[in-house]
């Protein structure tokens, strides 16, 4: 899970708060703060720059029944 917040946020009250509203199959694992989640140029999350910055410096593209 990568987020940005003004403020620290308490990791192990947000992992609490996820376990209580997701299955544990969801449960992120990992849990990141970043100052700013890398954007394109018309918004959407640049998933590669995620990958690069912050995961493991690896990037698969998001893979659909068709592909």
């Amino acid at each position: 899970l990568l987020f940005s917040a003004e403020h620290a946020v308490d990791r192990t009250q947000l992992r609490q708060w996820c376990a209580e509203r997701l299955a544990a199959h969801q449960m992120p694992t990992e849990i990141v703060q970043v100052e700013r989640i890398p954007r394109q140029a018309n918004g959407k999350i640049s998933r590669r720059d995620v990958a690069v910055r912050y995961g493991t410096g690896e990037f698969a593209p998001v893979r659909t029944e068709a592909a």
